[in-house]
């Protein structure tokens, strides 16, 4: 209602319109960011799925979702329980925490928390996937053309 009085004033001004290839590149950024939502949410999920049995990586290890980390969840899903050899398999600057990760990791961590946890990261997987994806298109989309760059850059041979 506020845009139809507005236009019907006439202080819209003819521009408001933005060209395709704006209004293109909004879209692909906006879903991007959308994307970008849905990881966080979904790695989010992967937290709450962890303290659900009582494993609190989180509490040693700063980065959530990194190498170390993803490491001890594959292990998990692959059954492995073991703390020691869990901590083990933490990465470069984690390594130093391994006695803390061997406390933070004994829980109740059973296959039927391994199959939603699998599921969880193949789908943010899925996710950081289409992400990169978008990136490409994006950068695709804010490249100049061969057209669109002035003359002083084309090169005659």
């Amino acid at each position: 209602m506020w845009l139809a009085k507005v236009v019907e004033r006439g202080m819209c001004p003819p521009s408001l319109v933005q060209p395709t290839e704006i209004r293109r590149l909004r879209d692909l950024t906006r879903y991007r960011r959308a994307l970008v939502q849905d990881r966080t949410r979904q790695q989010q999920r992967v937290e709450k799925l962890l303290e659900v049995p009582q494993i609190k990586i989180s509490s040693v290890l700063s980065d959530l979702h990194g190498v170390s980390r993803r490491a001890m969840m594959q292990a998990l899903i692959a059954r492995e329980r073991d703390p020691r050899t869990l901590a083990r398999l933490a990465k470069s600057g984690a390594r130093k925490k391994t006695d803390q990760l061997e406390q933070a990791l004994p829980g109740f961590f059973t296959d039927h928390h391994a199959t939603i946890l699998k599921m969880m990261l193949d789908n943010s997987d899925q996710i950081g996937a289409q992400r990169t994806a978008r990136d490409a298109l994006i950068a695709d989309a804010i490249s100049p053309s061969p057209d669109t760059r002035p003359a002083s850059l084309i090169v005659c041979t």
